[in-house]
């Protein structure tokens, strides 16, 4: 009779498990880091996933990050934060394409889970002046933007369609990428209501890892420096930007309601503080960790710049490879110069 009772008591409460309500295991932190513990990645956004038992299906939520043009992403250690002390078991070890990720919160049945698709947006600088291509589709081919939680769309602004960028929900953002100094950001932003919780961050940085702390500039439906769709000035915003930003950040920081847009985004080249004294027919360009020259004649001399002019690097009759591991992550100057004393300045990302 006692193995009894305590056979049903266990039964309820198997039942109890069983019948109870799946907890949702969200990422909250992504990143993706190399041997050296280094982070690959420049952000990320993901949905909100909706946790379910082992033995249903779960709905994919979507989570997109971004990288910088030339990383590479096939073989890297995850590393993810999820509530509920949620997990990714066996973790995948290749990003390099579209995937499909599964949090969890434990390994035998029954165990609650979420499933994110992922997908990778690459962030290609662009040189300046330039305005932004948000009409074509994404894709690899796409320079000087990228998004997280990408949304392309063409809503009626002053009755007609135009190609636009929405912000799903706050915390949504958009990374603008250039080789060459800026000068001024130009674009629109508009809001599909009449609400005053909208409000755009934006924020500079040299290397796409650290931002500025103090915003570069704030628009918001309270203050009206947001338009509504039905009505959105000719004039643009314009954003002065710092000669050494080689990044730009849209975050839309608060959303209270509407679709919220960005478009007709362009920037202007700034002076750079080192000039040509004449025209090489020479390139530099980074992958796999090294430099590499390209010039139809001998390059006699290689001097590498950060942006505050400091020379960090000489180098004589340099190969067309040079490494450049010793070189933190950021945006640097190469300026070669052949045996006639003639250079050719260039500017390149690690």
């Amino acid at each position: 009779m006692k193995k009894v009772f305590l056979l049903s008591i266990t039964l309820v409460l198997a039942t109890i498990v069983v019948m109870g309500q799946a907890v949702n295991v969200r990422i909250s932190a992504f990143d993706l880091k190399d041997a050296s513990d280094n982070s690959l990645i420049l952000g990320f956004n993901a949905a909100n996933a909706t946790g379910v038992f082992d033995n249903a299906t779960a709905s994919p939520a979507v989570l997109d990050f971004i990288y910088k043009a030339g990383v590479d992403l096939s073989n890297v250690t995850l590393a993810v934060t999820a509530s509920n002390s949620g997990f990714v078991a066996n973790p995948p070890t290749d990003f390099s394409g579209p995937l499909q990720l599964k949090t969890q919160d434990g390994t035998e049945s029954p165990y609650s889970y979420c499933l994110y698709n992922v997908t990778p947006r690459q962030l290609t600088p662009v040189e300046l002046p330039a305005t932004m291509d948000i009409a074509t589709p994404f894709s690899s081919e796409t320079v000087g933007w990228a998004a997280a939680r990408l949304d392309q769309r063409n809503p009626s602004i002053n009755g007609k369609g135009t190609p636009a960028l929405g912000f799903a929900a706050a915390g949504v953002f958009t990374l603008l990428s250039f080789s060459n100094a800026p000068d001024y950001l130009y674009f629109k932003a508009a809001s599909a209501a009449a609400t005053n919780g909208n409000v755009l961050d934006i924020y500079e940085s040299v290397d796409g890892i650290t931002w500025n702390e103090s915003k570069t500039a704030t628009y918001s439906d309270a203050d009206k420096t947001i338009d509504l769709v039905a009505s959105v000035p000719d004039a643009p915003k314009a954003v002065k930007l710092s000669s050494t930003t080689r990044f730009v950040k849209f975050l839309l920081s608060a959303r209270s309601g509407g679709n919220f847009y960005i478009f007709n985004i362009s920037a202007t080249a700034g002076a750079t503080g080192i000039s040509n004294t004449s025209v090489a027919d020479a390139k530099v360009f980074v992958q796999n960790g090294l430099l590499n020259i390209v010039s139809n004649e001998a390059i006699a001399n290689l001097e590498i710049f950060a942006l505050n002019g400091q020379s960090l690097a000489k180098i004589d009759n340099p190969a067309n490879q040079v490494n450049i591991a010793n070189l933190p992550a950021g945006c640097y100057i190469a300026k070669l110069k052949n045996a006639d004393g003639q250079t050719v300045v260039s500017r390149f990302i690690k």
